[in-house]
């Protein structure tokens, strides 16, 4: 079976496919976590490729409860040689879909040809096909295990998918000013801090950076490994 809908030519396997049907979808309606870095808004699509959306086949990740949405991400900042010291922002969202397959059980995972050890390995490949035969048989949401906090349940979200009863609310939101979360500390400003890398929580792609705007400093601080710092307010050019 192949699908190019989004513009990617993709080619499931039939077995897979009648595997997935075998599961029951149902409509879900729940509270769920979203973390965010910098200004990024709580419904961004990651539409780069993640664990579970192959490229072009947009997704939303969340978690079903603060903690497990923590683990996540401080597993991202884990992989950065400098954590970032840029504001994060916690989402309590309330979110209601159509169709859902529960795929958060071993045994669940094993009727498709996974294991939970699938879920934790750097390679996105194994579980990226099967979100994405879930989007091509038109559900619009996933449930999965957390490999970073045991016992947690991620939900995907398949935003071209979504029905009628579609909601995406916003409940609440906490802003974690510092990556450490440690609360406020001081951090020199060396070069690469003036490259985007935010990673995207859930495994959201990978930490690829993108320019900002140039942007000089008004005042000069001590040298680290031999490189001039920045103590000094930013100021745009």
């Amino acid at each position: 079976m192949r699908s190019s809908e989004w513009g990617l030519l993709l080619e499931y396997d039939r077995k897979l496919l009648h595997a997935l049907a075998q599961i029951q979808p149902s409509p879900w309606r729940g509270e769920v976590y979203r973390h965010m870095f910098a200004s990024y808004p709580p419904d961004r699509e990651n539409r780069l490729g993640a664990r579970w959306n192959p490229p072009d086949v947009p997704a939303i990740y969340a978690s079903l409860s603060r903690d497990t949405v923590l683990a996540e991400v401080e597993y991202q900042l884990s992989m950065e040689p400098t954590r970032p010291s840029v504001r994060r922002t916690l989402y309590q969202l309330n979110v209601a879909l159509s169709s859902v397959l529960d795929l958060s059980t071993p045994q669940a995972l094993a009727s498709i040809g996974l294991t939970i050890e699938d879920l934790a390995v750097i390679e996105h490949a194994k579980c990226q096909i099967v979100g994405g035969a879930v989007e091509y048989m038109a559900h619009d949401g996933l449930l999965v295990p957390s490999a970073r906090h045991p016992g947690g349940r991620n939900l995907v979200i398949y935003p071209n998918r979504q029905g009628k009863d579609y909601r995406f609310d916003v409940i609440e939101r906490e802003v974690l000013l510092y990556a450490s979360g440690e609360g406020r500390r001081a951090h020199a400003l060396l070069p690469q801090h003036f490259l985007n890398f935010f990673p995207e929580p859930q495994g959201q792609g990978s930490l690829r950076p993108t320019f900002v705007e140039a942007r000089s400093c008004s005042g000069g601080g001590p040298a680290v490994n031999g490189i001039e710092t920045c103590r000094g307010p930013l100021v745009r050019q």
